[in-house]
């Protein structure tokens, strides 16, 4: 049992109302220099070679077992006192880092929504990101939707970006997040986000760490297909699962799953959630007490509304005509 004095339960209140009304908050001072220095240096010693060759990539993504374990217990082992101080009796699961590599466009990623990992009907799980150098719009920082994660999940299971009928009406509640080194960023993975692409002349690491409810069970989606997946199968499996395999095809041959601590619980059909465009922008925007003020927010959605009903029938009747003068060319 982790001993908890009066004033740091206070902080730890304050933090829960932070995520659970915006869903992120950020932590000063997070790592110390020497930390920074540390995990920088575990990036680097034995980089496998297929993370250096590629422009980003999750250290998890990697093929060198071994590696793998070695981030996730440095990870663990240096933001252990911090996790415990803010997030009492909480899993600290698997660490990996986040690299892109300098001046390619590339890097950029769009709208998405992290992968379950528990169930989220009973539990809680956050990512804590935290950069290992100075970031901003110019080399990768993040950027995020606030609130967007009280909105229902976009795709019943597994990472994902966000269908592109729903991007139009994301992309005007993405704020920027700069933040310095050894700051860390922590958000509830449900959080809608992106990152911009690093286009400096120095490599961005981020070292990130999930973490999740006391008593929550470690949940895996495999997809039946790795491109197109119709369905997943849902596994319980151990906390630091995502350090333990070489790579899902071939563990899966091997019987991957069949060892005790991993049992199939069933599977769920990869579904896509449909939203009506006001159950968007109500979620997103502040709701006013003032009854006046609630009035005027609903005029503004509602108007917001025909403004992208107009935009979405004017982008169709233009792939028309194009259809139309191509006939007649032809």
């Amino acid at each position: 049992m982790i001993s908890i004095n009066k004033t740091q339960q206070i902080k730890i209140k304050e933090l829960e109302q932070k995520l659970e009304v915006d869903g992120y908050a950020i932590i000063d001072n997070f790592l110390t220099q020497q930390q920074i220095e540390h995990l920088t240096e575990v990036y680097y010693n034995g980089l496998p070679e297929d993370l250096s060759q590629k422009s980003w990539m999750y250290s998890t993504g990697s093929s060198d077992v071994p590696y793998k374990r070695k981030v996730g217990f440095a990870i663990r082992e240096n933001f252990r006192n911090q996790i415990n101080s803010l997030f009492p009796e909480y899993k600290l699961n698997y660490g990996f880092f986040l690299n892109k590599k300098p001046q390619k466009k590339d890097t950029e990623l769009g709208i998405h929504q992290d992968a379950f990992i528990v169930d989220e009907k009973q539990f809680k799980a956050y990512h804590v990101w935290c950069p290992l150098i100075n970031v901003d719009e110019n080399n990768g920082c993040l950027k995020l939707i606030p609130k967007s994660h009280h909105l229902r999940r976009f795709l019943k299971s597994g990472n994902t970006s966000i269908d592109d009928r729903y991007v139009k009406i994301m992309r005007n509640y993405l704020i920027s997040v700069p933040m310095n080194a050894g700051q860390a960023l922590i958000f509830n993975q449900r959080l809608l986000h992106a990152s911009f692409p690093n286009m400096s002349k120095i490599e961005r690491i981020a070292a990130v760490l999930a973490i999740t409810s006391p008593k929550s069970t470690f949940l895996y989606h495999h997809p039946d297909d790795p491109v197109s997946p119709t369905e997943f199968e849902v596994f319980e499996v151990e906390d630091h699962f995502f350090e333990n395999f070489v790579s899902m095809g071939k563990d899966l041959d091997n019987q991957f799953f069949k060892s005790a601590k991993r049992k199939s619980i069933g599977t769920t059909k990869n579904e896509c959630i449909s939203f009506t465009k006001r159950e968007i922008l109500e979620t997103l925007n502040d709701d006013p007490e003032n009854k006046d003020l609630l009035f005027l927010k609903n005029i503004k959605i509602t108007f917001k509304i025909v403004v992208l009903n107009i935009e979405e029938q004017l982008f169709d009747l233009k792939g028309m005509i194009k259809k139309l003068l191509k006939g007649i060319i032809k």
